[in-house]
This record gives C-alpha cells, structure tokens and sequence, in this order.
C-alpha cells in the first residue's frame, strides 16, 4: 500500500500557531501556489476555542521554560531568545502569547510560581488539628517549597538584591498583607477577624525572614524546630488572643484543639506572650521584631 504523502505546513509553529506575516494554508506534496490560495479560501477558520487552547499551552510552555533558565542562567542572563529556545518556539511567539515581552513572562512566571507555592501549603494547612498545627505547616511548607525552588535559589545566590527590593519599604506591607490575608481563614475556627489577621501575618514574617535569609543554624524546613519557635513565641501570643490557655474551635469542626504545651492566659506565660506580641513573635531575629513594632503602631 503506498503510503500517503507527507503533509508540510508553511509558516507555522508547532501546534498549528500561525507565525506572524506567514500566509496560512496548507501546502501539500505537488500542489501549485494558486491551489494553495484556493485551499485557504475554503478552509474554515479556527474557532475561538482552539485558538484559546492553543495559546494556554504555549503560555505553560512559555512559563515552565522560563523557570528553567532563570534556574540554569539567572535573571539577568535570561533573554526572550533563550526563554523561546527553551519552548522550542519562536520570538515571535513569545510576544505574541505574553505582548509586554520579558517582563510580562516574568510577572506570569512570580504570578503562577506564588499560586503553586500557595497550593502546596493550602493542603498542609487545611489538614491542621490545631491554631498552633496551622501556623507550623505553614512555616514549614512554605519553606520547604522555597528551598526547592531551583530558579529562587539561583537568583538569591547570584543577585540577592533583587528579591530583597521586593521585601523593603511599601513592598513588604503588601506582600506581608496579601499573604496574611491568604492565611487568616485557615485560622478562622480559633481566631476571629483581625485576630486572625494577625497571627497570620506572624507566620508570613516567619517565612520571609528564615525561609529566605535565616541563619544556617537554624532550618526552618525542619517541622521539630519550627514547632519549638511556634511554640515559644507566637503560642502564647495566640492563647493571650482567645483568653485561655486551651484554643477551642471558635465554630464546630471534626477536629479537637489540644492543650499547646498546657500554658495560661493568666500565668507567666502571658506576660511572656505580650512581650512576643510587640517584639515580633522571634527573639532570633531582632529585624523582625522591629518591623512587627512598626507594624502596631499602624494598625493603633
């Protein structure tokens, strides 16, 4: 049987993506320009559908490959011709599937990078018995996921600065605000409101100060040590919060609250608890405590 003959699409990428000025239409084996033409004429046009689709693929594409070279290179060294190379497209394509070029991949690739983190640390969270089991899931799971983080790795150990302009001044209020509002509901059955606000955005500092710049003795992917921190400076502050030293559910849940350490509101721990509540929830790190004073005073 003779095999049927091989059909070559002029001006395309892979995927049936038009390539910009190309004229579309098929062109088969022994066929003339003008039957191309009469071909492309009859042809029906893509719905918007599989143009959508086709574009979704290519953004993923466009996204996974960009992560592997700021990962390989770095953010400086990563050009759209080596993000595209990557993809196994065209220059052209890139811009067309993200048209503010570089810098709009790179805000997909933080937009979508942050929502598999928050993905990840969602299940931990959301399997919590405990106030005290959300935070240190939290913590560990997101450190844990910033840790293996190939392209944050290399950006933090060739161009530090650049992850720490996205942590000063305004930036910080808002990454620390967006994350502490992400947090708080997994909180709510214990803390109400701005409580649990609050407690959050403990845990976001957490993060951004030991996920990213802590000390190499302490590891904060490590669940023991993280508890004892948990336990020690942001328990009490929490159990100060609800006026006892046992965190019932505020709402009914399938999950009971257990005793954290067996502390009280009303013993030494709560003086203890108030002094974590202004300094910062870390007497490891007294950067953070500042901040966190800084913070008060806006919220007062």
């Amino acid at each position: 049987m003779e095999a049927a003959p091989l059909v070559l699409v002029h001006g395309t990428e892979p995927g049936g993506v038009p390539l910009a000025g190309a004229t579309a239409g098929p062109r088969t084996a022994g066929s003339s320009p003008g039957s191309d033409r009469r071909q492309a004429a009859t042809a029906p046009a893509a719905s918007p559908r599989s143009t959508a689709g086709r574009a979704n693929r290519y953004r993923e594409r466009v996204i996974d490959a960009t992560l592997a070279c700021l990962g390989e290179l770095g953010l400086a060294a990563t050009t759209v011709d080596d993000i595209a190379r990557r993809a196994g497209c065209s220059r052209a394509t890139v811009y067309r599937v993200f048209p503010g070029g570089r810098d709009a991949v790179l805000a997909a690739v933080v937009e979508t990078e942050a929502a598999r983190c928050m993905a990840d640390v969602a299940v931990r969270m959301g399997a919590a018995a405990t106030a005290q089991d959300v935070v240190v899931e939290g913590v560990v799971g997101a450190c844990r996921w910033i840790a293996g983080n190939r392209a944050l790795a290399k950006i933090m150990a060739d161009e530090p600065g650049v992850v720490a302009s996205w942590l000063a001044f305004e930036r910080e209020g808002r990454l620390l605000g967006h994350a502490a509002r992400w947090v708080a509901p997994f909180l709510g059955r214990w803390l109400a409101g701005r409580d649990a606000l609050r407690v959050a955005e403990w845990a976001a500092r957490l993060v951004f100060v030991y996920g990213l710049y802590g000390p190499a003795t302490h590891d904060p992917t490590d669940e023991r040590w993280v508890r004892h921190l948990v336990s020690t400076f942001v328990t009490p502050g929490i159990e100060m919060m609800r006026g006892s030293g046992e965190l019932r559910p505020v709402v009914p849940g399938p999950a009971q609250a257990a005793r954290t350490g067996g502390h009280s509101g009303q013993s030494g721990d709560s003086g203890h608890s108030g002094h974590s509540e202004q300094s910062g929830h870390s007497g490891h790190s007294g950067h953070s405590g500042h901040r966190e004073t800084r913070n008060d005073r806006g919220h007062a």
